[in-house]
C-alpha cells in the first residue's frame, strides 16, 4: 500500500513539475506508475487522455492557472467556434497564436500566465485556448501530439510551433509576428 503510493505521489510530481511537452497525447498510458502495464489512451474520466488519478489530484488542489486572469486568450469550445476566428482573424488579416492544452498537463498550467501575459504585449496578435480533449477534431487537424503546443496561424495555415513550455522561444515568435504584416 505504501509503496503503491509513493509511486503515485512520484508520478504526480514528474507530471506537474516536468517542463518537458507531454508526449502521451493519443498513446497508450502508464497508468502514472512506474512499471505498469500499458493501457489504452483514455483516463479517468471518457475521452480524456489523462493518467488514472491525475483528475482527482486537481479536483484536491485546483486546476486554474496561478493568477485566474486570462488576459486576452479566448477559449475555443467547439469546431464551430474555432472555424469562426480562424475566419475573424483572415479578415483582419492577423495572426492566431493557439495553445493547445489540457487540463490534466503540469506544463501547460505553468504556461497559462505566461501565454495570457503575451496576450496582453501582443495585441497585434489573436491568442486562443484549445483544451485537446474538448475540440480533438481541431487538435486532430493540426496533428497535435504534445501538450503544450503553441501554433503561429495564418489565413488558416501552420506557420510556426513551439512544442513544449519553452517561454523564451514562445516570446521571441510572439514578437517576430507582430511586427510582421
Amino acid at each position: 500500500m505504501l509503496l503503491g503510493l509513493l509511486n503515485f505521489v512520484l508520478a504526480f510530481f514528474k507530471t506537474m513539475f516536468s517542463l518537458d511537452a507531454h508526449e502521451n497525447y493519443g498513446k497508450a498510458a502508464d497508468n502514472g506508475r512506474p512499471g505498469a502495464p500499458a493501457r489504452p489512451a483514455g483516463g479517468a474520466r471518457p475521452g480524456s487522455t489523462a493518467p488514472r488519478g491525475i483528475n482527482n489530484v486537481h479536483t484536491l488542489f485546483g486546476s486554474s492557472g496561478a493568477s485566474g486572469d486570462h488576459g486576452n486568450v479566448h477559449s475555443i469550445n467547439s469546431s464551430r467556434s474555432w472555424q469562426t476566428k480562424v475566419n475573424e482573424a483572415k479578415t483582419a488579416r492577423k495572426v492566431i497564436v493557439v495553445d493547445f492544452t489540457a487540463s490534466w498537463c503540469g506544463p501547460c498550467k505553468l504556461m497559462a500566465p505566461v501565454f495570457a501575459e503575451l496576450s496582453r504585449k501582443f495585441g497585434q496578435l489573436v491568442f486562443v485556448k484549445v483544451d485537446v480533449d474538448e475540440v480533438q477534431e481541431v487538435a486532430a487537424q493540426y496533428g497535435v501530439r504534445a501538450m503544450p503546443t503553441f501554433l503561429f496561424i495564418k489565413d488558416g495555415q501552420e506557420i510556426d510551433k513551439v512544442v513544449g513550455a519553452d517561454k523564451n522561444d514562445l516570446e521571441r515568435k510572439c514578437s517576430r509576428y507582430a511586427t510582421s504584416r
